[in-house]
């Protein structure tokens, strides 16, 4: 294009101000102090139209000053405005400042521990506060915490600068296990461990020591804590009765001869052992003696012993007897401890003379009773021999047997023939049991011989029915 048609080409004027716009500058204060402004950058400005943003302070909150000063009425957030003019143009400049009333002490909290994973958020934020950690990086007021260590922060306003320190640390899971429930010995302690490294350790008496010592039955439970949760367990202890020496009977006195089973069972017993070697439970004693029983059980080895007195009774030695009228008779008993007789004696002997029944109770050995009894009959008595010639054995109880009376005292033996001359009958204690009644009528002969004496009485008698 000729240019030369319209001229040299010129190109407009560019306001330079537009290249320095001003901004807002104010020295950071705490409320109660004068805050003073500026306008940075002024170059170009004509005039300032300053509003504080404190409606408050009245006519104060303006001023066409290039550096005004203001006193706030109240703190807090303000919205300051400043219009400035240069080169017949204006530009209106905005900006919040903070009016802080005070600096307030962070608080990071009390020193504390996390479970491994976890994370601490540490906020610290205060209005028109500005921050500094202890890394020297983070400025923000929050802080989140992933590992241990200390950690502090200063916070700073117009106010001044406070901060806080705090120390975390981490704590991984934990576990806790007692025994299984178990059974001691009489005496016996149990002593239970559990690794506390990295938490509190909590026993059901309130104590909290490593180890705790069992001394009696009971349910016993550990409890473990850290920040990781907690964890529980527990025992139960029994323990076993003690086996005292004395569970065999009492010493026994046995009025018999008679074997005697001793028992000896006990439920605390694993094994047993008698003074002959048996390992039975139980023992039958034939003899008088001491016997023991050693039992062996979860916990120990116990014997006990018992005394066995085995007491033959005598046997019965009265006999109905038969004595003469006008005679008396006097019935000894067995040597004892003591008689009572139901006549009323307590004499070892009395004496009768007349009919009736008799018995004693005499005690052998201590514990041991013993009794025996006897019919006494009465009879008109001979005082010389008189043999029978005739028996009827005919069962009317008149003359049924040979009853010789009158003998003097001994043991008769008594011999029967018939009339050829045959021994058809012979007993050497007769007991005046002859004839039988089976025995054919007829006439025999008889011989009856004291055995102690050898005095003879011969002759015969007629069996007649």
């Amino acid at each position: 294009m000729d240019t030369s048609l319209y001229g040299p080409t010129t190109l407009p004027a560019f306001i330079q101000s537009y290249f320095y716009r001003p901004k807002i500058t104010m020295q950071q204060t705490c409320f109660g102090d004068t805050a003073f402004f500026a306008l940075g950058n002024p170059a170009y400005v004509d005039s300032v139209e300053w509003n504080f943003g404190d409606p408050a302070s009245g006519i104060h909150n303006t001023s066409t000053l290039f550096n005004p000063k203001h006193f706030y009425a109240t703190p807090g957030p303000k919205q300051v405005q400043a219009i400035v003019h240069f080169n017949f143009d204006s530009d209106t400049l905005r900006q919040t400042v903070y009016i802080p009333a005070t600096i307030v002490k962070p608080s990071l909290g009390n020193d504390t521990t996390l479970c491994l994973g976890d994370t601490l958020r540490l906020n610290t934020y205060q209005p028109g506060a500005s921050y500094e950690w202890q890394d020297s990086i983070n400025t923000d007021s929050v802080y989140v915490v992933t590992r241990p260590g200390t950690y502090w922060v200063s916070v700073s306003n117009g106010c001044g600068t406070l901060g806080d320190t705090i120390v975390v640390r981490f704590d991984s899971p934990l576990s806790l296990t007692l025994p299984s429930d178990t059974t001691l010995c009489p005496g016996e302690t149990l002593s239970l461990s559990v690794n506390a490294a990295g938490g509190n350790l909590l026993w059901s008496d309130s104590t909290s020591a490593a180890t705790f010592t069992v001394t009696e039955p009971g349910t016993y439970w550990a409890d473990l804590r850290n920040a990781c949760g907690s964890w529980r367990d527990s025992i139960t202890v029994n323990y076993r009765p003690v086996v005292k020496n004395n569970w065999l009977p009492k010493d026994t006195v046995l009025c018999s001869t008679q074997p005697f089973e001793i028992n000896g069972a006990n439920p605390a017993a694993l094994s047993y052992l008698w003074q002959d070697g048996s390992t039975a439970p139980t023992f039958t004693a034939t003899t008088s003696g001491t016997y023991w029983l050693e039992i062996t059980t979860a916990c120990t080895t116990v014997r006990d012993s018992i005394q066995i007195t085995l007491n033959k009774l005598p046997e019965a030695r009265f006999k109905d007897t038969t004595i003469c009228n006008g005679d008396s008779y006097t019935l000894t008993a067995p040597k004892a401890l003591s008689y009572r007789w139901n006549t009323g004696a307590t004499s070892q002997s009395i004496t009768i003379a007349k009919a009736g029944n008799y018995h004693v109770k005499l005690e052998t050995v201590k514990g041991c009773f013993f009794s025996d009894s006897l019919e006494v009959k009465t009879e008109r008595c001979f005082k010389t021999a008189f043999i029978p010639n005739i028996v009827t054995p005919n069962n009317d109880n008149l003359n049924d047997q040979f009853e010789p009376k009158g003998l003097e005292a001994g043991t008769y033996e008594l011999s029967v023939y018939n009339r050829w001359g045959s021994l058809i009958y012979q007993q050497q204690n007769y007991q005046d049991q002859w004839p039988d009644k089976k025995l054919s009528d007829g006439t025999y002969y008889y011989l009856l011989r004291n055995q102690q004496t050898g005095k003879t009485y011969k002759g015969w008698v007629e069996v007649a029915k």
